[in-house]
């Protein structure tokens, strides 16, 4: 039993990792919110859709969880990283590249991760202060 635990202050950083994973898990399905609405498919529907959906579930773990905010913009960050990776690796198509082409690969994407990750950030930082708001 941990020292922080028996003076009865509970150790926040043991739930960190299901933070950081339900964060990177809520940016994956509001990516795929587009397919799972079957939105039209215009391509401007598809981004407005996702990116709504990636401010408003930001807002809504910046609301649960307060401090460090910027933890769920980087979670997301890297969860559709890896979705990216993980779509190349089982891609028949694409069996033969090799880990440079994968490289340059998400390099070329950085820019919409980066996207991605400012409305995840913006909403979190809104979830935030509304919070606070709401606590004074």
């Amino acid at each position: 039993m941990s020292v922080l635990k028996e003076i009865g202050m509970e150790d926040e950083r043991s739930t960190d990792r299901l933070w950081w994973c339900m964060a990177g898990l809520v940016g994956l399905i509001s990516l795929w919110l587009p397919q799972l609405l079957q939105a039209e498919p215009a391509r401007v529907t598809q981004v407005v859709i996702s990116e709504s959906a990636l401010f408003f579930t930001g807002a809504l773990i910046g609301c649960l969880r307060p401090d460090r905010v910027w933890r769920w913009g980087a979670a997301s960050l890297v969860a559709v990283a890896l979705r990216d990776v993980a779509l190349l690796a089982v891609d028949p198509r694409l069996a033969g590249i090799g880990n440079q082409a994968v490289g340059f690969y998400m390099l070329a994407n950085s820019p919409l991760y980066l996207i991605h990750m400012l409305f995840v950030l913006a909403g979190a930082y809104v979830g935030t202060f509304t919070m606070c708001e709401q606590l004074q």
